[in-house]
């Protein structure tokens, strides 16, 4: 199913950019939430790449204010660890990968 979705948000950031329609710095996916703490080194990382690189439309969770958003965490993700970003209710774990996947996503 991902390997689909990317082909389609492939061809869609293509058509757009045919049309003139600038998509740099929007993601293509509906709903980005990424689950931190603030104390957590990885969890810097991944903000600190979110803000250099102007990244909009990511809801962020910080656990430790937020036990809803904690549970979610493990009920959803399966795990206790941060960050995690979830990708339209998909996790996805380690800073390096978040980075990566951001960077290319909203390239």
């Amino acid at each position: 199913m991902n390997h689909l979705l990317s082909i389609r948000e492939m061809f869609m950031r293509r058509h757009n950019e045919r049309k003139g329609i600038s998509l740099k710095g929007v993601a293509m996916a509906k709903n980005l939430e990424l689950y931190y703490y603030p104390e957590c080194p990885y969890c810097q990382r991944v903000l600190r790449a979110i803000k250099a690189n102007g990244y909009e439309g990511i809801t962020l969770k910080n656990i430790h204010e937020d036990f809803e958003a904690d549970e979610t965490l493990v009920r959803v993700g399966g795990k206790h660890q941060v960050p995690c970003l979830f990708v339209d209710g998909y996790p996805m774990y380690e800073s390096l990968d978040i980075i990566d996947w951001l960077a290319r996503e909203f390239a």
